[in-house]
């Protein structure tokens, strides 16, 4: 009796294409799979016309699985600032859009900090960019230290920040300002002498504040701040 001949698999060119791609995408951990799977089959059990389909799929599924990481990834990194690991302007902007309807909607107290580190550029010329970054980064940190779960601390670009303060009078705010410039005053920075941030306080007004008024007045308030002297809180409602 004639033993059957096996009819010989070959990848068509869009098999190969295909597993280039994903190969290429999931690198060495991808290649040790398929070599395991090519290698330690038992032909006569397992042809390869079954491990290539069941290779792919495997390689399908990881590939895919690594997709939802670097989704995640990508989704976190854009809403956090790259240098301090806080969170950036983009995100903080549509919290303030939430928090601007939420206090609007139920009649509750929103207030905002604006500050920023005073002299900046001169600390970025005197000590250099590194050190000015480091300086960034530990205000930040410090600055998140301080935060209630309810708070909202971001970047808001360069030098600045914001804090969101739901439920918090402008009294309140203000207090909570001057403890934050107390803070950064009496902080031991490591890459420069001296650092002061000056503060503008403000609370929304329900009924006649857009977003912009509102933050162009925390605004306001900070750049009084700097004309008084700089290292300093004003408050404005």
């Amino acid at each position: 009796m004639k033993t059957p001949r096996r009819r010989k698999v070959t990848a068509g060119p869009i098999r190969v294409y295909a597993l280039s791609i994903l190969l290429a995408m999931l690198g060495c951990e991808a290649l040790v799979t398929l070599q395991a799977m090519l290698v330690y089959r038992e032909p006569a059990i397992i042809p390869l016309g079954l491990v290539m389909p069941a290779a792919v799929g495997l390689l399908f599924g990881l590939a895919i699985a690594k997709i939802k990481v670097l989704s995640r990834d990508l989704a976190v990194r854009g809403v956090t600032d790259s240098l301090t690991g806080i969170h950036n302007r983009l995100w903080c902007t549509a919290r303030l859009e939430a928090e601007t309807y939420r206090s609007k909607r139920y009649g509750e107290e929103l207030a905002a900090i604006a500050f920023d580190i005073d002299e900046f550029k001169k600390t970025n010329r005197v000590y250099g960019h590194q050190a000015a970054d480091v300086v960034l980064v530990e205000v930040a940190a410090l600055m998140q230290g301080k935060d209630r779960d309810s708070d909202i601390l971001a970047r808001w670009g360069g030098e600045e920040f914001v804090r969101l303060l739901p439920n918090t009078s402008l009294e309140g705010a203000t207090a909570v300002a001057a403890r934050m410039r107390k803070a950064i005053e009496e902080h031991d920075f490591s890459s420069a002498e001296v650092v002061t941030c000056s503060f503008g306080v403000t609370v929304l007004r329900p009924e006649t504040d857009s977003q912009e008024s509102f933050m162009g007045r925390a605004d306001e308030a900070l750049s009084q701040a700097k004309e008084q002297g700089r290292n300093r809180v004003v408050a404005l409602p």
